[in-house]
Parts: C-alpha cells; sequence; structure tokens
C-alpha cells in the first residue's frame, strides 16, 4: 500500500509538471504540423 502511494504521489507530481511540457510541445507539434501541411499543400498544387 505505501508503493501504491509512492506511485500515485509520484504521477500527480509528473501530471503537474508533464501538463506544462506536454502543452508546450503539443503547441510545437501543431505548428509545425501546420507548418509542413502549408508546405505539402503548396507543392502539391504546384506539381499537379
Amino acid at each position: 500500500m505505501k508503493y501504491f502511494d509512492y506511485a500515485v504521489i509520484k504521477i500527480l507530481l509528473g501530471i503537474g509538471t508533464g501538463m506544462i511540457n506536454i502543452y508546450w510541445l503539443d503547441c510545437t507539434l501543431m505548428s509545425a504540423s501546420v507548418y509542413w501541411f502549408k508546405i505539402f499543400s503548396v507543392f502539391f498544387l504546384i506539381h499537379f
């Protein structure tokens, strides 16, 4: 039971700090994917 409590605390702390990192990473990935999508759509329009 002690191990379980420790795991829960560790997970909660991880979520607390991880949420910021995940949000930042998500924003970065989103902007990158939008950027690549624009490049590919332009390339696609020029190519065909």
